[in-house]
This record gives structure tokens, C-alpha cells and sequence, in this order.
């Protein structure tokens, strides 16, 4: 699934996120209160963000939900051609 998150005039990236725990986790975008996605464990997250972009991961731990991880979305940019399974 792609998701196109380029509001700003900024350079939008192309980046791409895979849950890797078995838990359900939801990615937010802190500059687009607009993205909020579920990730089902293992799936990829492929979407488009502005280039000073953040990704917020979030889980729920004990009933409440608690971040997991703050991830630069440079560090999330997908440079490699994005390969179907179709």
C-alpha cells in the first residue's frame, strides 16, 4: 500500500516502513495530523512524506497506547524499485 502524505512544497520522499514485532502498531506523522495508519505485524508501509518528516510509532501496552519509535523519515526513504507480489 502506498500513501501519498506530500502536503508540503517541500521534496516529498518515497519511504517504506515494515512492522518487524508481533504486535499491531499505528505510524503517525507528527506535521500531518491526517496519517494515522495501522501496520498488522510483518506488513510494509510504503507511503510519501515531506523530507523533515518524522514517523511515530505507537503500541498498546497495558490498555494504554505508548510511543515505540520516533524514525526521521531520511532514514525511511526506499531508494531500491518497490517489487510487487501480484
Amino acid at each position: 500500500m502506498v500513501i501519498n502524505n506530500s502536503n508540503s512544497q517541500n521534496q516529498a520522499l518515497l519511504c517504506a516502513y515494515i512492522n518487524l514485532t508481533s504486535e499491531i502498531q499505528v505510524a503517525k506523522i507528527p506535521e500531518n495530523p491526517e496519517f494515522e495508519k495501522v501496520i498488522f505485524p510483518y506488513e510494509k508501509l510504503l507511503f510519501k512524506a515531506s523530507e523533515g518528516s518524522g514517523l511515530n510509532i505507537f503500541i498498546e501496552v497495558a490498555g494504554k497506547t505508548s510511543l515505540f519509535a520516533s524514525i526521521p523519515c531520511q532514514q525511511l526513504q526506499s531508494h531500491a524499485p518497490i517489487k510487487s507480489n501480484r
